[in-house]
């Protein structure tokens, strides 16, 4: 998967990675509510009541996004927690450990938030600043050429 560093993303899209980890966050918390292990299979294997298959169903379709978004924090050694997210009962390990580190990413990307402003607000300033300086360079360059050329012709009609 390819991601973009949380350290070069803007503002507006720093909140809505933010938003999209929350809800992933409380949808999982849901989801682990309306599931049961029945005693006599050893915890290998559980039973979903229907608010568990909807929700079950958004946390899919948010798995992908949310896994660039792990990668975009630099958080690539607990991606596995969410790719096997309904798995996790055969690796002898809660769901509080995923819950854990979608909130240490969350928070990454709050403790970003500031600097995204920044990002954000500051980086179409600096391209037409950029942009202004390189077109006076290149007038300034273009007129020195042209003068150039008047003296060569000048020389040329004498």
């Amino acid at each position: 998967m390819n991601s973009i560093s949380y350290k070069k993303i803007l503002y507006f899209e720093n909140k809505r990675r933010i938003s999209l980890l929350e809800k992933y966050r409380s949808n999982v918390l849901n989801y682990f509510k309306n599931i049961s292990f029945p005693k006599y299979t050893g915890g290998y294997s559980y039973s979903e009541n229907d608010k568990a298959r909807v929700i079950r169903q958004k946390i899919n379709q948010d798995t992908e996004e949310i896994c660039i978004i792990f990668e975009s924090a630099n958080n690539l050694k607990d991606k596995w927690l969410v790719i096997n997210i309904f798995d996790l009962h055969k690796y002898h390990t809660s769901h509080k450990k995923l819950i854990d580190v979608i909130d240490r990413v969350i928070s990454i990307y709050k403790k970003d938030t500031n600097f995204s402003l920044i990002r954000t607000v500051f980086l179409p300033i600096f391209c037409l600043i950029w942009l202004f300086q390189k077109k006076i360079y290149y007038l300034l360059h273009f007129k020195e050429l042209i003068c150039e050329i008047i003296k060569f012709l000048n020389k040329i009609c004498r």
